[in-house]
């Protein structure tokens, strides 16, 4: 190999450039760990809300605990609902509105004897039956029933559609039916009276026994979508949840389990909320 004579001048231009580029490579080599450690330690939220319930968002405490507060016993209801048969309850703006099944004595999912009751109640505590006119129920109108139209009665899950622009007539949305009938879709104006969204089902779902319990839908602002957590039996043994998304609640993606379930464990409603 041959050796180049260097010159006094050439000699420092190279020792300069060589000791930048050693200075260039150690400040990198110590920037990398540490722009990797602080990725490793910054949890990006954006603007959801986090709750506290774990140390997954905290590095550390000074002074102060995480505690789990109990829940505080409310006075008793002087003026009660109705028996809550797969109840839900919706608050809207300052009324809180209650729906729940009045299964009359029914003998199977969709009996004819199943209803649909409501009321509602400014704290909680007292509630008013209205009587509505809407159904004879015993030869009478004078009643709080919404809804008499089996199968539906029996797991009718309603809620208050929160999506930007939603028509009036569909501020309120709700699923129903049998594993025989599918999932129907209703729509309201005042939470009260009701009718389809369209004659025939929106979701079905035919691999195993499915829909018998609340199926819980509601508009997701996150994903900007309208999500379903139904009622199936996993493996056709244990009660479980379906997932399944809609933009317009028309048209449903095909349905995913979530297989959620511990060995042999059954869930038997999701009370899914956002």
């Amino acid at each position: 190999m041959r050796s180049a004579k260097l010159n006094r001048r050439d000699w420092l231009k190279t020792a300069a450039a060589m000791s930048a580029a050693a200075s260039l490579r150690t400040c990198l080599l110590r920037a990398a760990p540490a722009a990797a450690t602080a990725a490793d330690e910054v949890r990006e939220i954006g603007s959801r809300r986090e709750l506290f319930v774990d140390h997954w968002l905290i590095e550390h405490l000074n002074g102060a605990a995480l505690k789990l507060h109990e829940p505080q016993l409310a006075p008793p209801m002087t003026e009660p609902a109705d028996d809550l048969e797969y109840g839900t309850v919706i608050k809207d703006g300052d009324l809180f509105r209650l729906y729940t099944r009045d299964g009359g004595g029914a003998q199977r999912d969709g009996d004819a004897r199943e209803v649909t009751r409501y009321c509602e109640s400014r704290d909680g505590i007292h509630w008013v039956k209205p009587r509505l006119g809407l159904n004879e129920i015993d030869g009478s109108t004078a009643n709080n029933v919404i809804l008499h139209k089996p199968p539906f009665c029996h797991n009718f899950s309603p809620f208050l559609d929160t999506r930007s622009g939603v028509p009036a007539g569909q501020r309120f949305k709700a699923l129903a039916g049998t594993v025989k009938s599918s999932l129907i879709a209703f729509v309201s104006e005042d939470g009260i009276r009701w009718r389809k969204l369209r004659p025939t089902p929106v979701i079905t779902y035919t691999k195993e026994y499915a829909f018998d319990s609340q199926n819980v839908s509601f508009w997701s602002e996150s994903e900007q979508r309208y999500l379903c957590y139904f009622r199936h039996f996993l493996d056709g043994k244990l009660r479980s949840v379906c997932r399944t998304t809609s933009p317009d609640f028309l048209a449903w993606s095909e349905p995913v389990p979530l297989k959620p379930n511990f060995p042999g464990e059954h869930l038997y409603t999701t009370l899914t909320h956002p």
